[in-house]
């Protein structure tokens, strides 16, 4: 796609969520709407009240965003953060997480902790704001406590989930994204293959493995006895045929009992040493750097200094003038 052409068609997060705020009369607001990886949250919550892993949304915060939005008596698009204290209900959901971690007695930890959460969820709804015939506190309180996919059933099925991903493209390609992403393909010769790699490489990866491994559908079903349309949105897999598929993944990995490795950041952690010292003394400021008063005009608190150009214009020495000779 030519440059000029992207420039004009292409479209982040924030300029989508711009433009459903101008579109919806600003019933869907700018403030309404979370990054993705907030929700990890309530994973963790519920990992630790049922003792067992839980699929995490901890992508990369500028992946994806998004808000649920229900209607009111009169029609009208109610966004959840219009009612409902969603960072405050997190923060507390973490506090409860830490308790069932630190429990001794699992039990009773998990009854008392089922009990605070059923009394004070209350405490993050505005009911003056709150659509009449929405029962989010039930709703809420069966997600949190069915802990899987039926769970959320009702809560879904009486709100709108509105959200977006920013799929990556080879011009924009970011490796600090990669690094957190959470959407993989695990394919037949046992790679793991972070999604906006797959896709946006394809000659190296998504091409290449589907020419390879990709058999007629006709095929698949004779040699898994399945059918795709039984499969197509909602797979179901027993305890043993989970640790079978995890057990033939970890033939591939070069040490199953090792620890997941920390990621080094992209610049380095000799970088990130050297930078750390500097700050601790930092050098002297060379004669030839241009200080922010210089740019701005202004110091830290509010004297005005002389503005130094850091180019020149393009107009010539005069400048646009008064007669916007410029535009």
């Amino acid at each position: 796609m030519p440059d000029k052409l992207r420039m004009e068609q292409r479209i982040t997060i924030p300029g989508a969520i711009k433009r459903i705020e101008e579109q919806t009369d600003g019933q869907i607001g700018k403030e309404a709407w979370f990054p993705v990886p907030c929700a990890r949250q309530i994973t963790d919550f519920i990992e630790a009240l049922k003792e067992e892993p839980k699929y995490r949304l901890s992508i990369h915060f500028a992946c994806g965003s998004a808000t649920y939005v229900v209607k009111d008596e009169h029609g009208k698009m109610v966004p959840i953060t219009d009612f409902f204290d969603i960072e405050g209900f997190f923060n507390y959901l973490g506090e409860l997480t830490n308790e069932l971690h630190g429990a001794k007695l699992r039990k009773l930890t998990k009854a008392t902790v089922l009990a605070k959460l059923a009394l004070n969820i209350r405490r993050y709804m505005d009911n003056s704001k709150k659509p009449k015939n929405l029962n989010l506190i039930k709703m809420l309180t069966g997600a949190m406590t069915g802990g899987n996919y039926h769970g959320l059933a009702d809560f879904h099925y009486n709100s709108l989930f509105v959200g977006m991903m920013h799929f990556q493209d080879p011009y924009n390609w970011d490796l600090d994204r990669i690094h957190k992403c959470d959407i993989h393909y695990a394919t037949p010769d046992g790679k793991v293959i972070p999604f906006c790699t797959f896709n946006v490489i394809p000659e190296l990866y998504r091409d290449k493995i589907q020419r390879k491994f990709s058999i007629p559908a006709s095929e698949w079903e004779a040699k898994t006895g399945k059918k795709i349309s039984d499969v197509y949105y909602h797979r179901t897999f027993t305890d043993d045929q989970k640790k079978t598929i995890i057990g033939y993944f970890n033939n591939f990995r070069r040490n199953p009992t090792a620890p997941k490795p920390k990621i080094e950041p992209d610049w380095g952690y000799e970088a990130i040493k050297a930078a750390a010292q500097a700050i601790v003394a930092p050098a002297a400021p060379s004669a030839n750097l241009i200080s922010m008063e210089q740019i701005t005009g202004a110091t830290k608190f509010g004297a005005a200094s002389a503005k130094r150009p850091t180019m020149s214009h393009p107009a010539g020495a005069a400048g646009c003038g008064t007669s916007g000779g410029c535009s």
